[in-house]
């Protein structure tokens, strides 16, 4: 058996609406700017791999160490079953607030999300006339909302720009509008270019459109699935936090 001692990994922190400032003061390390309500010290996640921090394996990360010594790190039981891949996530939380709502949908609110992933498939919105947007025949958003309602929004042209709308403003104005006690709890975009087609790879939302869904998500204090489709992928996001990470919100105008 190896004696690879202990290995401290560089944490990821996970800024979160309901999160505080505790979890750097006792790792004593430089406070966020913002809430951080997880962080997560050692991850075998795709994205989120582990990183040695210091010391003779730093660099390395927590797949490559049991590439190395997975029987030492795991046992040869737990490597055998789970190879290199770390099984495990373990994370500090420091919740400040109310946690947020965790939708864990029923059957039927699990469909209405799948009509929304697949909403560009079913409904289609031309346009005769296309302004600036000229590459495109149409974007269609769908928001899904706390109340089980599902609301359509279609990019709006206009040959005077900016007097057009993207389609997630659309969609998300008209439910804040129509519902304006019911939270958003996901998002679907999807675009076709003129002949009809859609794009095989998803398009994104505008800065704009980022920080209305940022605003409606900390209003309502319920994060925001985004899903993002094209022909050859579809992209999912737990939050609108993954798609603008340096936020723009009313403390920085005190």
């Amino acid at each position: 058996m190896n004696n690879i001692g202990p290995i401290r990994f560089k944490p990821y922190f996970k800024p979160v609406l309901w999160g505080g400032s505790r979890i750097a003061a006792f790792k004593g390390m430089e406070p966020n700017d913002e809430p951080v309500g997880e962080s997560w010290e050692i991850s075998g996640l795709e994205g989120f791999v582990s990183v040695v921090a210091e010391g003779p394996y730093a660099g390395e990360t927590v797949e490559s160490l049991l590439q190395k010594y997975g029987n030492d790190i795991l046992g040869r039981n737990n490597y055998r079953i789970y190879g290199n891949k770390f099984p495990l996530l373990i994370k500090f939380i420091d919740a400040s607030k109310d946690l947020s709502i965790q939708v864990h949908p029923d059957d039927e609110l699990a469909q209405k999300i799948r009509v929304i992933a697949n909403h560009g498939m079913e409904v289609r919105y031309h346009h005769d006339v296309v302004g600036v947007n000229s590459r495109l025949d149409s974007i269609q958003a769908a928001v899904l909302l706390a109340n089980g309602e599902i609301i359509c929004g279609s990019n709006q042209e206009n040959a005077a720009y900016p007097s057009g709308i993207c389609a997630e403003r659309c969609a998300v104005f008209y439910a804040n509008s129509r519902y304006p006690d019911s939270a958003v709890v996901a998002l679907a975009i999807a675009a076709s270019n003129k002949p009809g087609e859609f794009l095989s790879t998803p398009i994104t939302p505008c800065g704009a459109c980022r920080q209305v869904l940022l605003e409606t998500q900390r209003r309502f204090n319920t994060p925001m699935r985004i899903l993002l489709y094209g022909t050859s992928q579809v992209l999912a996001f737990d939050s609108i936090n993954t798609l603008l990470p340096f936020q723009f919100t009313g403390k920085d105008m005190k």
